[in-house]
C-alpha cells in the first residue's frame, strides 16, 4: 500500500540564512489541482480563480530554510508534477490568472519579477530545464536502504557556464545558454531545450 504522505527533510547548505523552499504540485487526491504547501510544512493551499489576470497568491507559501546548516521537515502528500523550488536572498513570485492558472517563474522571460534571481528547483520524476543552484537528493526507504544523486560542486556552475562559452566557438549557440546577472557574475546555464526558445539575435551570454 503506497504511504498517503513522505517527509522530505529540506537541508540549507549555503552561506545564507535567507533562503526559502516552496513545494507544489497536482494534489491527486483533490480532483489534481493545483496546490502549494504552507510554511507550516504540512497544509496545502489551493488557489482559487481571480477575478483579473496576474493576480498575487493569497497566501505566502515560502518555507524559511533557517541558518546555514539547519534542516527542516516538511510532509508531502501524493502529489503529481510536483517540484521542491529554492531561492537564495529573496523569495519567489507566482501568479494567478483566472482558471485557476498558475504563472510559475520563467528563466526565459526577462519581464518575469524571479529572472534575475537566484533561484532552482529540482522535480519528482525527472529535470531538464537549467541549472543554477546545486541541489542535491537522497532518498531513504522502509528497509533503511538509501540512494543518493549529487548535486553539483559549489563552482559546478562557472564550469558548465565556461564549458558553454568556450564552445560557443562552434557558431552553434552554444554560448546563449548562459544567463549573467547584471554584474557579470553566472546566474544559470539553460539546457539546449530551453535555448532553442531563445531568439537567435540575443547577446550570446544574455538570452531574451
Amino acid at each position: 500500500m503506497t504511504n498517503p504522505t513522505t517527509q522530505i527533510a529540506l537541508k540549507n547548505t549555503t552561506d545564507s540564512s535567507t533562503v526559502y523552499a516552496y513545494v507544489t504540485g497536482l494534489d491527486i487526491n483533490n480532483n489534481n489541482t493545483y496546490a502549494f504547501l504552507q510554511p507550516d510544512g504540512k497544509t496545502l493551499y489551493y488557489p482559487a480563480s481571480p477575478s483579473a489576470p496576474q493576480q498575487p497568491l493569497a497566501v505566502d507559501c515560502a518555507i524559511p530554510l533557517g541558518a546555514p546548516g539547519t534542516t527542516t521537515t516538511v510532509t508531502i502528500p501524493q502529489l503529481a508534477g510536483g517540484r521542491i523550488w529554492f531561492i537564495v536572498g529573496d523569495k519567489l513570485t507566482f501568479l494567478l490568472n483566472p482558471g485557476p492558472g498558475i504563472v510559475e517563474p520563467s528563466v526565459l522571460n526577462k519581464d518575469d519579477a524571479n529572472y534575475k534571481l537566484n533561484w532552482g528547483f529540482c522535480e519528482f520524476t525527472c529535470y531538464v530545464d537549467f541549472v543554477a543552484l546545486p541541489i542535491a537528493l537522497e532518498l531513504r526507504n522502509t528497509a533503511g536502504q538509501t540512494q543518493t544523486v549529487q548535486g553539483l560542486p559549489r563552482d559546478g556552475l562557472d564550469q558548465v557556464c565556461a564549458q558553454l562559452t568556450e564552445q560557443a566557438s562552434e557558431n552553434a549557440g552554444w554560448g546563449k545558454l548562459v544567463v549573467k546577472t547584471d554584474d557579470g557574475k553566472n546566474l544559470r546555464a539553460l539546457s539546449p531545450n530551453s535555448g532553442r526558445i531563445v531568439p537567435s539575435s540575443t547577446p550570446t551570454t544574455n538570452p531574451t
